[in-house]
């Protein structure tokens, strides 16, 4: 509050062609000092430059509005259907003020927590049928779509164990071949078979899920 008023009495002060220079730059401006850059332009009959900060208010608003309404899953199949790029898709969504990558960070995270609730009933020894009842209730999921977390983390999970069994056999092979020529068995060695251990770790936790 107090670095509000002392913003207004800032605006007060400056000239009016320095608060007009602010007005071209509006976008910038935090946007609880938009009304108090406004109330000032009112008190110096700067009717034009008001009617602009309405108009921008105005379209904030309409732009917040048509967002919090906007389907992002639907308009990036619909891009995708057409032929589009994935990089096109998210110049679009940059220039609508959605951050794809953000979004796909939320989804991630959210999949992540149904799949945990998914993991704590089913060993609560719920039934299938009331877990997918609950999923439809608390998260707005139906069975097709629980179906298709299932599998994605099945896959995931299948993906670490090859991974992961793979680093440790290697380098499993290669201690051997170490110690066999009396060979010193370097540290990017012992990293690469400690990742490998926690890739199947993470594997087999994300096949239980599913399981």
């Amino acid at each position: 509050m107090d670095n509000i008023d002392e913003i207004k009495k800032n605006y007060a002060q400056f000239s009016t062609d320095k608060l007009l220079l602010i007005v071209k730059d509006i976008d910038s401006l935090r946007p609880e000092l938009i009304p108090v850059l406004q109330s000032e332009l009112i008190k110096r009959g700067e009717t034009e430059a008001t009617m602009k900060i309405t108009e921008h208010l105005v379209n904030e608003k309409e732009k917040s509005d048509y967002l919090n309404s906007f389907d992002v899953e639907k308009f990036v199949q619909e891009q995708l259907d057409s032929g589009e790029t994935i990089e096109n898709i998210k110049l679009r969504l940059d220039d609508l003020g959605v951050n794809m990558h953000e979004i796909l960070d939320q989804e991630q995270k959210s999949q992540e927590l149904i799949l945990d609730y998914i993991t704590t009933k089913k060993e609560e020894g719920t039934s299938k049928e009331n877990i997918e009842k609950d999923l439809k209730e608390n998260f707005n999921v139906d069975a097709p779509t629980s179906q298709l977390l299932d599998a994605k983390l099945r896959r995931k999970g299948k993906m670490n164990l090859v991974v992961g069994y793979t680093l440790v056999i290697t380098m499993s092979i290669f201690v051997v071949l170490a110690l066999a020529a009396e060979a010193r068995i370097g540290f990017g060695a012992l990293i690469l078979a400690g990742i490998g251990v926690w890739k199947i770790s993470e594997g087999m936790k994300q096949r239980k899920k599913v399981e």
